[in-house]
């Protein structure tokens, strides 16, 4: 009889402790679709570059005076309206966009040897007002047709060809539910669309080149691919009246070691480069922000993103006698808020 109350007692613990561990809660951030559903898409994104240093010397002496100084910054504001015609298996398969707004502004400022100049320009975005249909075929092939009524010119099939059904933020979202609190990868998925979009994309640009000036371009892709880095994560940190909270953190950088070597390769019917030249280039991108994701919906609501973006090239060349280094550095930063709208 001791025995088994012993035994009780032992199961009855071990069933409280098990009650008293928190239980581990997963979010799902896939996003879902209904026929007839209408989302309102914002997008702002803002970008302020500027030179931070150029210089040139030749045997130690700066050949720029007072050097040159750039600024630049653009703005950009897309206002969409989406229909979700049809839906299977969750997945869209005939939606229209029409934009309502594509604009965009570009001011500078340019200061070089004791000369300035300015500009403030506002920039053409060719999908203002028109009104385009995504469709999937009965073999499954992606049809998109400009059924913008009253156009003075429809869109080219180029223009076409940059839009497709991901539109719903789908490259920073987890394809499986995630824990609160965990990070989830985005860097190997995004490689793998910067890829793709050289092997079809880029691939079909190249058609319209001749065959010297395609295997140029090819050539230098690859590198850039070859040389870019890419590291991005998100992670829920918590849940409220059914909104989820993600935080972004994202890096990229293009390295090149040895830009002369590229330019050998890309265009060899140049001859080989004298000797005692070299140069190099690194280019990085750093991010972070917030995302909020209706959990009822299905859908990314909000997104605010901001990080700082900077160049430096190096070159240095030592021949006959005379020695020269260059150098070029600039700095920026670049934001984005997106707001969506669901009805």
């Amino acid at each position: 009889m001791k025995q088994t109350l012993l035994t009780s007692a032992a199961v009855l613990l071990g069933i409280g402790a098990l009650s008293n561990k928190p239980a581990t809660t997963e979010v799902d951030l896939t996003p879902r679709f209904k026929k007839g559903q209408t989302f309102t898409m914002t997008n702002t994104a803002n970008a302020d570059m500027a030179l931070d240093e150029l210089s040139v010397m030749v045997d130690g002496a700066e050949v720029l005076g007072d050097g040159i100084g750039m600024e630049m910054l653009t703005e950009n504001t897309t206002v969409t309206t989406e229909e979700i015609l049809e839906v299977k298996d969750g997945q869209i398969t005939a939606m229209r966009i029409t934009f309502d707004e594509a604009s965009g502004q570009m001011e500078g400022s340019f200061d070089a040897m004791g000369e300035s100049d300015s500009m403030n320009e506002s920039i053409d975005n060719e999908m203002q007002g028109h009104t385009i249909e995504l469709r999937l075929d009965d073999e499954g092939e992606l049809e998109i047709t400009d059924v913008t009524e009253d156009a003075e010119a429809l869109l080219s099939d180029e223009d076409l060809a940059m839009l497709d059904f991901n539109t719903h933020f789908e490259q920073l979202l987890p394809t499986e539910p995630v824990e609160i609190g965990e990070e989830f990868e985005l860097a190997s998925e995004w490689m793998e669309l910067v890829e793709e979009f050289m092997e079809e994309d880029m691939s079909g640009a190249m058609d319209d080149l001749g065959d010297e000036e395609a295997a140029m371009a090819e050539v230098a892709m690859e590198s850039l691919f070859e040389s870019l880095s890419i590291e991005a994560s998100g992670k829920v940190t918590g849940v409220e009246d059914g909104m989820a909270t993600i935080e972004y953190t994202m890096s990229a950088a293009v390295e090149l070691d040895d830009l002369i070597g590229l330019a050998s390769e890309i265009s060899p019917e140049a001859g080989e480069l004298p000797p005692g030249i070299e140069a190099s280039m690194l280019m990085s991108l750093e991010m972070s922000g917030t995302g909020m994701f209706n959990l009822e919906l299905g859908q990314l609501v909000a997104l605010e993103l901001e990080g700082d973006m900077s160049m430096e090239m190096e070159g240095a060349a030592d021949m006959e006698g005379t020695s020269a280094e260059a150098l070029a550095a600039a700095s920026g930063t670049i934001t984005a808020n997106i707001t969506v709208e669901v009805e």
